[in-house]
């Protein structure tokens, strides 16, 4: 082909035909920068394809990584609103400024007392850390999703800090009210209840009058910022799923 293109020009120049072989040489570049556009322009369809191919596994994982987190603080906010009831009932109990008999102490400590009270997600932040870090975060075409994003991530964010907080709380309040109360043995309590709650009836009035055991419920009752922020978290995480399911799949 080269080989042809260059007889034709020596012909033109044999002929002395100037004007034809100077415009023949203007339409031979304009060839080969329409095929060197050409060229580029496909090369920039498969990166770009390549691009939102890599984007697309990213937001697949991190899918998956929020609906896993969407169903962990479901039942985490289950056992919230639980302890947060338990606590409800236990103060009841407790400022009914009435003497406390044994089935009383039974009902505030095996029923709504939960030593065990401090639990927290672990949120799963690799994907989306990696999306931010590849640069490719900014060339996700639909907007809803970056935001999206964004906005779900930083009330993952917050969650952890008032998590931490709030953990921190209870285990403080945990060791300084059995520091002031003492520890019994609770697996004695919990195989025969009765038997040990009037054996160690001292004990357990004392466990129940205890500040730090008041302080315990009301700070269990007072955290509204962390159930609002899992009802947050959970519609945000199933409109994000929603938002990449209608854009990918």
């Amino acid at each position: 082909m080269i080989k042809f293109f260059r007889k034709i020009r020596h012909k033109l120049l044999n002929e002395n035909k100037l004007s034809k072989y100077l415009l023949y040489a203007a339409g031979e570049i304009i060839l080969v920068i329409v095929g060197i556009l050409i060229a580029l322009s496909i090369n920039t369809k498969v990166e770009n394809q390549k691009r939102q191919d890599e984007i697309k596994d990213f937001l697949n994982i991190i899918k998956n990584d929020i609906s896993k987190t969407v169903v962990d603080v479901k039942e985490l906010k289950t056992y919230r609103d639980s302890s947060k009831y338990y606590s409800y009932k236990s103060l009841e109990i407790i400022n009914s400024n009435l003497e406390l008999g044994i089935q009383d102490i039974s009902k505030v400590f095996s029923t709504n007392y939960n030593p065990n009270a401090s639990k927290k997600l672990v949120y799963n932040k690799s994907a989306f850390n990696s999306l931010i870090s590849s640069g490719l975060m900014t060339k996700i075409k639909n907007p809803k999703i970056r935001d999206a994003l964004i906005n779900y991530y930083e009330v993952v964010g917050e969650l952890e800090k008032w998590e931490t907080t709030m953990n921190e709380d209870l285990k403080y309040i945990n060791r300084e009210l059995f520091l002031e109360v003492g520890i019994i043995n609770l697996y004695d309590y919990y195989s025969n209840p009765n038997e040990i709650l009037d054996k160690h009836q001292m004990w357990f009035n004392k466990f129940v009058n205890s500040h730090f055991l008041h302080a315990f419920h009301a700070g269990n009752l007072d955290d509204l910022k962390i159930y609002n922020g899992y009802s947050k978290l959970i519609k945000k995480g199933e409109q994000l799923i929603e938002l990449i399911e209608s854009e990918y799949y």
